[in-house]
């Protein structure tokens, strides 16, 4: 390995093992930093250019030479306002502010090896699914949420096996590790209203980390030189949370309540299934490889996604209870670029388009306000010798406006809408070649 070159994965290794792919009101996460970043993911199951193909489609690892590595760092940048509807009523009205914006980082791993002629081993670390939010303590949905987190880490090994010249099959395992975390308000309407003393909010926090495995395959078939078509799926995995609540600042008269109804000691339910995915995926090289065009269509089971919110009746002999948001199934649709603007630099442009995960406005959770997801990309990439790629990419994603209209008698009513909802990712790749 060249003088100098090998201090690079370790760096980005080490950078990784802090950095988390989650932001406020995400879910499927796609971004990770990758080359494909600058494509809008699209073609991700058909491109097999770089060590990264090892997550998007282990069948093209086959088309890869020697071992090979590609990491990533990314900085998002999400802006979330949350603007009160005139039908908004809340116990004791609300001070604070619906903006939940804030920076995270984010990025992956990925590494591939030859076995043999027609055998490849790769692994890959990353986070695909996850999210995070943190309204103001006192803001007007507090007693649906003030702070929730979903952070996931994915180790997936994959092996993969060129069948012929046209086809290549590739499987492995997904080692996921996850952390949940909430907190929500609680109202001491009871203890103020029956005198037992003026007591401002209390609040209840949940946090556990659980871990499953799931399963991915894929398929690549290249029918001419120049043009690949790809297919993968990626199984559900189901993390078990639960956890007894931690009650703090709760008035004397709810507090005992909550004790006799077994809050103080009682696990709640909080499992989350991560959805499964199928990703059908074409690449075209054209003009003597100058240009490239690829797309993507896929689906996710995200109504089988779970449940990640709870709260508290202060008014129904304190009774914890799980809000419920009904998810629907989502299509994606992506469609991108490459062209060489000559040696050593590489220009690319996507577009991607995800349907909202909510069926109707009254079933979407404070806690993942999302919608229909567009975003627009690009990227540029610049071979600095024969072993090493560097590159820039750059992501606006519009999460739309989240109309939200949730109610509960005890909770309140909190109706209105996201006037700003959006995330700008940045992210630097490096691919090596050993």
């Amino acid at each position: 390995m060249s003088s100098g070159y090998w201090r690079l994965p370790i760096a980005f290794l080490l950078t990784m093992l802090f950095a988390s792919s989650a932001w406020a009101g995400a879910a499927w996460v796609y971004e990770m930093g990758t080359p494909e970043m600058g494509v809008a993911e699209a073609g991700r199951a058909a491109m097999a250019t770089d060590a990264s193909t090892a997550f998007g489609n282990p069948a093209g690892m086959t088309r890869l030479e020697g071992s090979q590595f590609c990491g990533s760092l990314m900085g998002t940048v999400f802006t979330l306002t949350f603007d009160k509807g005139s039908d908004t009523q809340v116990p004791g009205g609300g001070k604070g502010s619906g903006d939940a914006g804030g920076l995270l980082p984010g990025g992956g791993i990925f590494y591939t090896t030859g076995l043999s002629p027609n055998w490849r081993f790769g692994v890959t670390l990353g986070s695909y699914v996850g999210g995070a939010i943190n309204y103001a303590d006192d803001w007007y949905g507090r007693y649906f949420v003030q702070s929730s987190s979903l952070l996931t880490f994915a180790l997936n090994p994959v092996l993969a096996y060129r069948v012929t010249n046209w086809l290549s099959l590739g499987a492995g395992a997904t080692v996921m590790y996850g952390m949940l975390q909430q907190k929500t308000a609680i109202n001491n309407a009871l203890d103020n209203t029956f005198g037992t003393g003026n007591f401002g909010d209390g609040q209840l926090k949940i946090e556990d980390t659980q871990w499953n495995v799931g399963g991915n395959a894929g398929v690549l078939v290249e029918p001419l030189e120049g043009t690949r078509l790809g297919v993968t799926y990626r199984s559900s995995i189901e993390l078990p949370f639960e956890d007894v609540p931690e009650l703090k600042d709760v008035g004397p008269l709810l507090s005992t309540l909550l004790g006799a109804a077994g809050l103080n000691n009682k696990k709640m339910d909080l499992s989350v299934t991560i959805p499964q995915e199928v990703l059908f995926s074409f690449y075209q090289e054209l003009f003597a490889k100058k240009l490239a065009i690829m797309g993507s269509v896929g689906w996710q089971d995200w109504s089988e996604f779970g449940e990640v919110s709870v709260a508290v009746d202060a008014e129904r002999l304190g009774k914890s209870f799980a809000l419920q948001s009904k998810f629907q199934d989502t299509w994606h649709y992506a469609i991108g670029a490459q062209y060489r603007i000559g040696q050593p630099w590489l220009l690319s442009a996507g577009f991607a388009y995800d349907t909202s995960p909510y069926s109707k406005t009254k079933y979407r959770s404070l806690v993942l306000p999302l919608d229909r997801q567009i975003r627009y990309t690009a990227g540029l990439q610049y071979d600095w010798s024969k072993a090493v790629t560097v590159g820039i990419a750059y992501t606006l994603l519009d999460a739309g406006e989240a109309k939200v209209d949730r109610s509960f008698p005890s909770l309140g009513t909190v109706q209105g809408h996201y006037s700003s909802n959006y995330a700008n990712m940045v992210a630097l790749n490096l691919n090596y070649k050993f």
